[in-house]
């Protein structure tokens, strides 16, 4: 598999004395959204899926091409949380 060159996705952020509060400062860049992970490529039969801390529109992208999967776990943060809530409840 080619990897992009260049600048990955990263969170600027932080958290306060209770861990379950975070702050996002910045998010960047926007090249996520030319990111297209095809599960094909992974090899067939694991029943567990973790869609990574990613665009919900993606995560789903993700799903929808897993054949019966028996575990779905999903990372998140505070940033897609409040941008897409509709989306991470799908």
């Amino acid at each position: 598999m080619k990897v992009a060159e260049g600048i990955t996705f990263h969170w600027k952020g932080y958290y306060e004395y209770d861990l379950n509060i975070a702050h996002t400062v910045k998010n960047g860049p926007e090249r996520v959204r030319e990111f297209r992970p095809r599960p094909s490529r992974i090899v067939p039969g694991i029943p567990l899926r973790l869609p990574g801390n990613i665009d919900p529109k993606l995560q789903l992208d993700i799903l929808a091409q897993v054949r019966e999967p028996k575990i779905v776990a999903l990372d998140t943060m505070n940033f897609w949380i409040e941008k897409s809530p509709q989306l991470l409840r799908k």
